[in-house]
This record gives C-alpha cells, structure tokens and sequence, in this order.
C-alpha cells in the first residue's frame, strides 16, 4: 500500500517535471517592438554575436526573401558569428550567432554579401518557403521558442513624432496579443490565393466599394507593410476621381517620375469616404475590410492632404493593401497553411481634428 502511494506520488512529481520542462521548451510568443524611419519604413533592433552588435532590421514578408545583414561599406561586419559554410540558397557566406530578439535569446542563421545590390541589406526573412533559405519563422520553431508558426502584425496611427525612437505597433511571433482584439471578435482565415508566381502572402478578393460606386472585382489582394498606400487598378482609381469630379471635390494628380505611380493631392479632405474591400474567407463568404476615411490621407508639411491610393503600374487586377491596414486591423500571416487570419482591433478613441498619417517622403 506505501508502495503504490510512493509510486503515485513518483508519477504526479514526474509529470509535472515534464509539464515544467515543456513550458520551459517553449517561450510561445516573441514580441517586437516596431519603429519607423522617416521614409515610413518599418524596423525593429537587436543585438547579435558576441559582440552584440546593435542593428536596425527591416522584416520581410516576400516568398524569395532570406536573413541577410550586409553593411553598407563592403566589409561586412559579423560581430563574432561563427561561419558555417555557403547558403545553397543565395550562394553567400552563412553565419550563426545569438541573437537577442525582443523578449527572447536565440541562435539564428544569416548571410552576407558584398554584391553591389545586396550591400546594406538588413532583413529577416518570416515569409513561407518554396526554398529552404534561412527563415526566422523556422529558426525558431525549431529552436522550441514558439510552438505556432504564425506571425501577427500591430501598426498604430503614426505621426511626425513617432519617426525616431517612439514604438508604432509589434510583431508578436507564435501567439497573438489578446488585449489588441475586439471585444467579442475573433480571427477570421482568408482563403488562400496561389498562383506560382505569387510573392506574397495573398487572399482571394471579390472587389471594392466607395461612396456607393463599385470599383470592380480583382483576383487577390496583399498586405504591404512598408509604405501607407494602397494600390487599386487603374480603373478603380479612375472611378474614385470620378466621383470627387461628381461631389465637386477638388484634387490634383501629379507624376514627377513615369515609373512610378501619380501622386493624388487634395485641399481638403471633409468629404473623403471610407473605401470597403470584399475578401473571402475560407469558407468562401465575404469578409468586408473597412479603410475608414483617416487612413485614405495625410497631412503634408505644406497644409495639402496626399491620398495614400495609388494606381497600379500595369493592367494589374489586384489590391495592395497599405500599412494603414494594420490600424485598424490585426492580422496574422500563417507560415504552415501560407494563409492570412484577420480581426478588427480594439480601438481608442480617435480626437475628430485627426487628420492621418504624416510621414515624410
């Protein structure tokens, strides 16, 4: 009889030992805190190697992108990391190191180069693979510092004043942020959209709405997190000025440089619209996102509004989503299943003398 208490007692210890262990194994989230350059890029900082090194690192979420820190001198600097031979990837000398990543340690693998268009590279990879290029997402499911391959994305309204040391949103990695979801919301799967030449992570996408005008229906729609505007065809774009033409709202459009997009600039933004996209989700029902007028402009030094749409370059038919997206939305981009999860975020208040985001070009 006291030997099957001693044994029971021996499993009950021995279990939680393992549960211990296990909790242990697993940091479950990794939090990065985000800021931004003046140019509106977005970038989080860590130490690597022994010598911990301070870098600004861009996060990328395209298909063929891989961990690489090259410095702009053409001597690049690996602060101690040990070399592990060539990537068969990108064919560059591949380092390890640790790497002090917001709220955890761990070691990861990059590459450096001193090819011309990859100096001052900076980036860590957390698309999917079609490769097995070194990837942060992999690294750190397989060094047990999250158990689910899914990245999240926060952004906040970002003004003048936050360019600098100011945090404008995270990248929580392995687990959401709960107190960032509505109230009584929960995360909707986006079917997926694949096409092999496909870089991003993609949806299906069943077309547009502004001021009661349908702007057509497109194939797929992204998410873009480097720049604010979000880019519609032509035709949807046209349709848009259309109705400021009907509404007498004045504008301006102007293209300093034939390859990249006209720049739409407006005196007053009072009669500006919120513009719903219809993505479907995996079920194949509509899910409607909302761009609520605030985050269709900014205010430029000059007094002028800009509009943060942008015609496509191109007869392309799909909808590139700007960062303003993440405002008002959290979204979650799903490693495994290659797919995007999306909910509305719980909202503060907004002062109604806001006036967008002002970012300086």
């Amino acid at each position: 009889m006291i030997n099957q208490k001693k044994n029971a007692l021996n499993l009950v210890i021995a279990s939680m030992i393992i549960l211990l262990g296990c909790s242990q194994a697993f940091a479950s989230k990794v939090t990065l805190p985000l800021k931004q350059y003046e140019d509106g890029a977005i970038y989080f900082q860590v130490k690597y190697g022994p010598q911990k090194c301070e870098m600004d690192i861009f996060p990328v979420f395209s298909e063929d992108c891989y961990n690489i820190i090259s410095n702009p001198s053409h001597q690049t600097d690996v602060c101690g990391a040990k070399y592990i031979g060539d990537d068969s990837f990108s064919k560059n000398p591949n380092y390890s190191t640790e790497f002090d990543l917001g709220n955890i340690k761990t070691n990861l693998k990059f590459v450096t180069s001193n090819y011309y268009d990859q100096v001052g590279k900076r980036q860590l990879c957390f698309s999917f693979q079609r490769f097995k290029q070194d990837n942060l997402i992999v690294e750190l499911f397989e060094n047990k510092v999250i158990q689910n391959q899914i990245t999240y994305v926060n952004l906040n309204s970002t003004t003048l004043q936050n360019v600098g040391d100011a945090v404008v949103g995270t990248i929580d990695i392995g687990e959401p942020d709960a107190s960032l979801i509505k109230q009584g919301a929960s995360f909707i799967e986006l079917a997926v959209y694949s096409i092999p030449d496909s870089l991003y992570y993609s949806a299906y996408c069943q077309g547009a709405l502004y001021s009661d005008q349908p702007l057509g229906v497109y194939v797929y729609a992204h998410f873009n997190l480097d720049s604010p505007f979000t880019q519609l065809p032509s035709d949807s774009v046209n349709q848009i000025l259309k109705v400021f033409d009907q509404k007498n709202i004045k504008y301006r459009t102007e293209q300093i440089i034939i390859s990249k997009p006209a720049d739409i600039f407006l005196p007053s933004v009072d009669q500006i619209e919120p513009l719903y996209i219809y993505l479907k989700n995996r079920y194949g029902k509509i899910y409607t996102v909302t761009l609520q007028p605030y985050q269709l402009y900014r205010q430029l030094p000059s007094g002028e509004y800009q509009l943060l749409i942008q015609q496509q370059l191109g007869h392309l038919n799909y909808i590139q989503f700007g960062s303003t997206v993440f405002d008002t939305y959290y979204i979650g981009f799903d490693f495994q299943n290659e797919s995007v999860q999306i909910v509305e975020k719980a909202q503060k208040q907004k002062s109604s003398s806001f006036r967008g985001s002002y970012i300086v070009q």
